[in-house]
């Protein structure tokens, strides 16, 4: 994430300048902006910064690109927003306690002979505005000396998307986009997004930091981003990775001593399963959760608030015999079928892929798919699966480091 905000608000031909009364371009017209303050997203800073210079309350935003800089060996930069009105707030000039506000022609912003604006942006607004692409304003510094600026036209996506008008909410918007380029590759993480079950969204460059309820952190990572920058990200705190590949594990380990890992193989299936069966089929009961939780094969990452939440908010399917639960199976926080389990005496009865049926069915019905994890050598399920229609998809990992 930038350090900071500039936007332009414009009207007709006119853009809104704030000639600084305090250094950072002191005594040169330049945009409104300035740091992003702790807890704040840059829709939420931009907005704020405007309201303070001008005392204008903006709605609707548009992300139109970035600037970066190296000063003195750090880098940092600026999201570019535009803000374009129907009216003017104010004629102006009128004078603020950040400096004086007034309107500029575009012309004389662009003019080759002006003096007075900031370097580092405003020379090339017209283009800026124009463009159907993001601009990256990449600026050359050497101490305090600016030397000039290249533009890259780009098609970064996710945060720079150019399909969207971007708000303050469109973060998870544009992850979703970009994870569902590989769908099922990434269709655990859609999951947890579209249904708000996740604790943090970080947009690292091209990749995705996600972190989820139950403290684990899902990474996608696009080669465009340098690792280093989503582990600026991560936390000491983060110690299970869920849902990853082996590339994004080769990293980690790098800094890390592994506790654990347990790799699956991911099916989906996307048709309704044909097969029927003889057995009454229920949602799993609330007063059941001690008892699944008690037989439960995998607890990991499971506790007793989670699994209810799950009966709660996710489809499940059960069968009871003289009101005992002896066979179930529920959706987990990422969709996926699982937890599947049939009481000892009632095994090799058809009861598995009873309620296997009854919760793919009703999963399919609305979402048009469902998915299962399976670990390698557990071949009984992976038979009962690829018989009711599901296809290998990808391999999926799951790793714990010590704390």
């Amino acid at each position: 994430m930038l350090n900071y905000t500039l936007g332009f608000i414009k009207y007709k031909n006119e853009i809104l300048l704030l000639n600084r009364e305090n250094p950072g371009w002191m005594g040169c017209f330049n945009g409104l902006g300035g740091k992003i303050e702790v807890g704040e997203t840059p829709f939420e800073s931009i907005r704020r910064e405007i309201k303070e210079e001008a005392n204008i309350e903006v709605e609707k935003v548009k992300l139109c690109g970035f600037v970066t800089w190296k000063k003195f060996e750090k880098d940092s930069g600026a999201y570019i927003f535009l803000i374009e009105v129907d009216s003017k707030p104010f004629e102006g000039p009128i004078a603020f306690d950040e400096g004086i506000l007034a309107w500029k022609d575009i012309s004389w912003i662009t003019h080759p002979e002006n003096k007075g604006i900031a370097r580092n942006v405003l020379p090339f607004i017209e283009r800026f505005i124009k463009t159907e692409k993001q601009i990256h304003f990449k600026t050359d510094w050497h101490g305090n000396k600016f030397n000039g600026v290249d533009l890259i036209e780009t098609d970064l996506d996710v945060v720079y998307s150019t399909e969207f008008v971007v708000t303050e909410f469109d973060y998870k918007t544009l992850a979703i986009t970009k994870l569902e380029k590989e769908f099922y590759k990434n269709v655990n993480a859609i999951y947890f997004l579209k249904n708000d079950l996740y604790k943090e969204l970080k947009i690292v460059g091209n990749s995705i930091v996600l972190k989820l309820l139950n403290d684990g952190v899902f990474i996608y990572w696009d080669r465009k981003t340098s690792f280093k920058y989503i582990e600026d990200h991560l936390r000491k705190t983060d110690y299970k990775f869920y849902m990853i590949n082996d590339d994004v594990i080769n990293q980690l380990q790098r800094t890390r001593a592994r506790k654990y890992l347990s790799t699956s193989t991911q099916y989906y299936l996307e048709e309704i399963a044909s097969d029927s069966f003889d057995y009454q089929v229920e949602a799993i009961r609330e007063e059941s959760v001690d008892f699944i939780l008690k037989n439960m094969h995998y607890k990991l990452g499971y506790s007793k608030e989670l699994l209810l939440n799950r009966i709660r908010n996710g489809f499940t399917s059960a069968i009871y015999q003289e009101e005992q639960l002896v066979a179930w199976v529920y959706q987990h926080d990422d969709g996926s079928v699982g937890g599947l389990n049939v009481l000892e005496y009632y095994r090799r009865k058809g009861l598995a892929k009873a309620v296997c049926i009854d919760i793919v069915n009703k999963i399919v019905e609305v979402n048009g798919f469902a998915i299962c994890q399976i670990e390698n050598n557990n071949t009984s399920s992976i038979n009962l699966f690829k018989s009711l229609g599901f296809k290998e998809s990808h391999q999926i990992n799951w790793i714990g480091f010590e704390k």
